[in-house]
């Protein structure tokens, strides 16, 4: 990684702006030779963006030639997500491909993965990134709507392909966020902006949007649902009792070898409505609970006493919101009804003593 300060260089950087991590500068005369170069961070950070000015801010590049082999937009398969990873496979397909002549707009680059905290929704944004397909860039709420919008024109005038990261979209168009319009206003002209390039040159650009949020028809507005902008999304569901027996069986916790096959059954049997994160979590806490009553000797095996020590602490993500406390219901709160409540009242009062009291 390589700060520079090429005349030739400082200049490219001054007409572009405003400065964003993977923003690429191609064909820069330097030393004789053209070059290109990525922007690797800028001001010590790899993510945001910042109105450039030559005295105070440092941008750090790299050779773009250096960069490594661009990869393939596709991703292996995941435990307990098959349908899913098929899913977003057939949608990364369309891309870098002429569409067909009688292919059926709109041309949407963008996409949605929805579920309950602890899905997978970042593990899948963190794969999508190693596909080292393009350049990976990251909104976040850190950004302000007019940055958004530079991200935006900078991936669709770049040579190479861009990957555009939202993890959690609600920290920018969440009805909390007292700038949500602007956010909306941003996302809508960026996507929009994508789908009618993808339109006149009959092909998408490559850029890639993935949103992620916990449900798709609460969270994310109508607007953003249209065509042409965040039109599919993928829903990644609590697992069921084979997918839970996928997700431990990769995880290889440190069972007995004599004993593996049962603890995950009897894992998989009490872990009704756990996430792969809560999986995750309870196998971790378990670790903790064995290296305490191990004490030094840790070549020593996982067992299921570690484990149940455990089943309290870590409760289901999909319960969360469960609020199993019945709230207090006042006789005004029923409507209707009043001659049963003035005798049920007149009972409450006044008890048969007769039906109370039994003789002994």
């Amino acid at each position: 990684m390589l700060q520079f300060r090429s005349y030739r260089l400082t200049a490219k950087l001054e007409l572009a702006d405003y400065i964003l991590p993977g923003t690429p500068f191609e064909d820069v005369s330097l030393r004789g030779s053209q070059r290109s170069f990525v922007v690797e961070s800028v001001n010590g950070s790899i993510k945001g963006v910042v109105k450039y000015d030559p005295a105070t801010t440092v941008v750090e590049i790299s050779n773009d030639e250096a960069a490594g082999d661009v990869g393939k937009l596709k991703i292996e398969p995941l435990p307990n997500m098959g349908r899913q990873i098929e899913q977003l496979n057939d949608f990364f397909d369309e891309y870098d491909i002429e569409l067909e002549n009688n292919a059926i707009p709109p041309y949407t680059c963008g996409i949605v993965i929805d579920g309950t905290h602890g899905t997978g929704k970042t593990m899948l944004l963190d794969h999508i990134a190693a596909t080292r397909w393009g350049r990976v860039v990251q909104i976040t709420d850190d950004n302000k709507p007019s940055a958004i919008q530079t991200i935006f024109e900078t991936a669709i005038e770049q040579r190479g392909a861009t990957i555009i990261l939202i993890d959690d979209i609600l920290t920018l168009i969440g009805k909390n966020n007292t700038n949500r319009p602007g956010y909306m206003k941003a996302l809508k002209t960026g996507l929009d902006m994508l789908a009618k390039k993808a339109q006149t040159d009959n092909r998408r650009p490559n850029v890639l949007v993935v949103a992620t949020c916990l449900d798709y028809l609460e969270d994310i507005p109508y607007d953003l649902q249209r065509p042409g902008r965040f039109w599919q999304h993928i829903g990644l569901p609590t697992p069921d009792a084979p997918g839970r027996a996928e997700i431990l069986r990769s995880i290889k916790p440190p069972f007995p070898a004599e004993n593996f096959d049962k603890y995950i059954s009897d894992l998989v049997d009490r872990t009704h409505a756990y996430t792969g994160g809560d999986l995750r979590n309870l196998l971790a806490k378990a670790m903790q609970a064995r290296r305490k009553r191990v004490a030094s000797q840790l070549d020593k095996p996982l067992e299921w006493e570690d484990v149940v020590k455990i089943f309290s602490e870590v409760r289901p993500s999909a319960m969360r919101d469960i609020n199993l406390k019945p709230p207090t219901i006042h006789w005004s709160d029923i409507g209707g009804y009043e001659d049963v409540k003035a005798a049920l009242q007149d009972v409450l009062r006044t008890p048969d003593v007769s039906t109370t009291l039994r003789p002994i």
